[in-house]
């Protein structure tokens, strides 16, 4: 059977269309992008690195440069046959049409594995070394490994999170990866241990101040809105603490672009740390690797929130003439980890302030515990006291 002749392209509808020339543009755009970055994902003389696609650059500019020329000339038709599941071309066609089948349509739209963008290079390629069967400026590639060189090797392999990438920092939605042959997202020996002992100490911390919960934490902070003693008291709930540690159980770090931020992936959470992460201080205190990681999965959970007020009609007339002063926002929450809650007495074998041994805790007699439970802390030792810290 000819497969051929029982096959009739016919034009795109106006949706496959538009999907179809935008899957063309994100491919120029991407070509456009490995050209700006050549120096770090290209290779200047053709045939260099031929042998070693995926470990070092490959791809030669003037390769790039004629895989883009060759795809701003492609048009499109569709052809609705089985045999042909994804699409086909006639290499030798003075026309530069791609024909589409079913399947183009169930390939990812962004730079990846079976993705429509590198696809479409590898048909460029297809056309391309057609019309030059020796090699382009020295370099023999095949369309397939052309393809595999950008879907597996230039992709970007941190995640997007709407703004730029997490593995280099572009801004660009659809680019290469600048780090491709570098893969500074992980750490070091030396970082991986250091945010290991953070997580472990932040762990140690948080069940620290469940055992203290009749201190330091609440079961429903509702319950005390309006109080006019707790009006200036941060509320902490017992679940959130909770919710913490079961989070940064399953945390893996990597390393991030200028800030941290933190991100779910499957069954793992990621948290990207910022070079400034390793400026902080490793014990519980203002500017705080455990303050850090408190705040990170704070953001997660969604603790963006004042505290909600009671439904009955005259406590909602007291909550508005005395509202509450510290709303539950994470950046609230890490302040009371690293203020409200932190030992005020130097260590020594114990904490001056409360005797407590272990290094990694919070205090049954800080600042918070005074607050919420309208008690008067004992005076610390002059000589093993430390500065008073700066309370809200």
């Amino acid at each position: 059977m000819n497969y051929l002749e029982d096959t009739s392209p016919c034009p795109l509808s106006e949706e496959e269309s538009r999907l179809a020339y935008r899957a063309k543009q994100k491919a120029l755009d991407i070509l456009i992008d490995a050209l700006k970055k050549r120096d770090s994902v290209l290779v200047e003389k053709a045939g260099e690195n031929t042998n070693s696609v995926g470990r070092r650059p490959s791809l030669t500019p003037h390769l790039v440069h004629s895989l883009r020329k060759e795809l701003k000339q492609v048009t499109f038709v569709k052809v609705d046959h089985p045999f042909y599941a994804i699409c086909y071309i006639y290499p030798r066609s003075h026309e530069r049409r791609i024909y589409l089948g079913p399947r183009f349509w169930k390939q990812g739209e962004i730079l990846g594995a079976d993705s429509r963008p590198g696809l479409l290079i590898e048909k460029a390629a297809q056309f391309l070394l057609d019309k030059t069967p020796t090699d382009v400026q020295g370099q023999r590639h095949e369309p397939r490994q052309i393809r595999y060189e950008f879907e597996r090797v230039l992709k970007h392999w941190g995640i997007y999170n709407g703004h730029f990438y997490s593995c280099c920092g572009e801004t660009v939605r659809d680019s290469v990866c600048e780090c491709s042959f570098i893969r500074p997202w992980t750490l070091s020996e030396e970082e991986w241990n250091l945010a290991e002992e953070a997580k472990q100490r932040t762990l140690m911390i948080l069940f620290d101040a469940l055992e203290k919960k009749e201190s330091l934490l609440v079961e429903n902070p509702e319950d005390f809105v309006g109080l006019e003693r707790l009006n200036m008291c941060p509320l902490i709930p017992l679940n959130l603490v909770k919710d913490l540690i079961t989070n940064l159980a399953s945390v893996t770090f990597r390393k991030g672009y200028n800030v941290n931020y933190v991100l779910p992936y499957l069954d793992k959470i990621i948290i990207y740390l910022s070079h400034d992460f390793w400026q902080q201080n490793e014990m519980l205190e203002c500017g705080s690797r455990p303050g850090t990681l408190i705040l990170e999965l704070s953001q997660l959970l969604g603790y963006k929130r004042y505290l909600k007020e009671p439904a009955d009609e005259g406590e909602q007339n007291k909550v508005q003439q005395q509202p509450h002063k510290f709303p539950l926002t994470a950046f609230n929450i890490c302040w009371v980890f690293e203020t409200w809650m932190r030992h005020r007495g130097v260590y020594s074998g114990s904490y001056a302030c409360c005797g407590e041994e272990s290094r990694d805790s919070v205090c049954a007699l800080s600042h918070l515990a005074v607050c919420l439970n309208d008690i008067t802390p004992p005076p610390l030792t002059p000589e093993r006291t430390l500065e008073p810290p700066y309370y809200l």
